[in-house]
């Protein structure tokens, strides 16, 4: 399983990979290779229905929302031979298929999390193609209309990245319905993402989100110490708590924002203001 997102009547959906055929997916067949899967609970965490999908390879969910008419859409990845797919598929409540769409071909992109947010879709992706002739890994946002047809509209994009290292986004959020906050894991030290501690940091990068102005960078801020942050399974998440944002992630790290190390990989949770670093509050 990869994510846990709550419905509209104080259930679940869980969504992710299998290979399985019995348990909860006994009455499942496989479309070959692992499959994507979202499992419906209800309140009291109790199986409405689970089911599967995808192609003759290996396929997978990371994320799913439900839109305000209840029906879900969900994101991830297909991979078709040696080409991996962005995947979006809408289902009704049920989970039965209405629409679905792979909006890039490209190989090399991994899928990250989808927000929905004014009509449009934003999703987060990292690639490990090559940007500007600068290598390692990069991230991506992508925005989309809604679905017109069996088809999908892109309206924006940026790409985000140092001028050498990696750079992978952990997580977004919508931060006071105007601006896209993210959660990024970089060494680079460079360009987008200067004044790193040392190895990995986690750094929030906070841009505008509406399609008049869209994709302008307000600040991005480096959190964590001389070792490595959130690297270990990149892994990082983030939600707003009011106008706070609430980080969790991994550590390997003892000082600068780190009060202490207890040995090998520690957990790591810290309450921030994002528009430090900006004009539009006292930091």
């Amino acid at each position: 399983a990869f994510r846990i997102v709550p419905t509209h009547d104080n259930g679940y959906l869980i969504v992710g990979r299998t290979g399985s055929f019995d348990g909860t997916f006994s009455n499942s067949i496989s479309m070959g290779g692992d499959d994507a899967f979202c499992i419906r609970l209800d309140a009291q965490f109790q199986v409405v229905w689970a089911r599967k999908y995808g192609s003759e390879d290996n396929d997978g969910f990371v994320h799913a929302v439900v839109l305000p008419d209840s029906n879900l859409m969900f994101y991830g990845s297909q991979h078709i031979g040696i080409t991996d797919k962005l995947w979006l598929m809408k289902t009704n409540p049920e989970g039965e298929v209405i629409d679905e769409e792979c909006p890039s071909h490209l190989t090399g992109t991994y899928p990250v999390c989808m927000l929905y947010h004014a009509d449009s879709y934003y999703l987060a992706r990292n690639t490990d193609n090559t940007i500007n002739n600068t290598p390692g890994q990069h991230a991506d946002i992508i925005v989309f209309d809604e679905f017109v047809g069996d088809t999908l509209e892109q309206r924006m994009g940026i790409t985000m990245g140092g001028i050498t290292g990696s750079d992978i986004i952990a997580d977004m959020k919508i931060y006071n319905d105007e601006y896209l906050l993210c959660l990024i894991v970089s060494n680079s030290n460079s360009g987008m993402f200067p004044a790193n501690h040392g190895g990995y940091d986690i750094y929030t990068l906070l841009m505008t989100s509406g399609f008049v102005n869209w994709g302008e960078i307000l600040s991005t801020w480096p959190l964590g110490g001389s070792d490595n942050e959130g690297w270990a399974l990149k892994s990082a998440s983030l939600c707003v708590d009011e106008d706070m944002a609430v980080i969790a992630s991994n550590s390997y790290s003892s000082d600068w924002d780190l009060p202490a190390h207890y040995g090998q990989g520690d957990g790591w949770m810290l309450r921030t203001n994002p528009l430090l670093g900006v004009g539009l509050k006292g930091s």
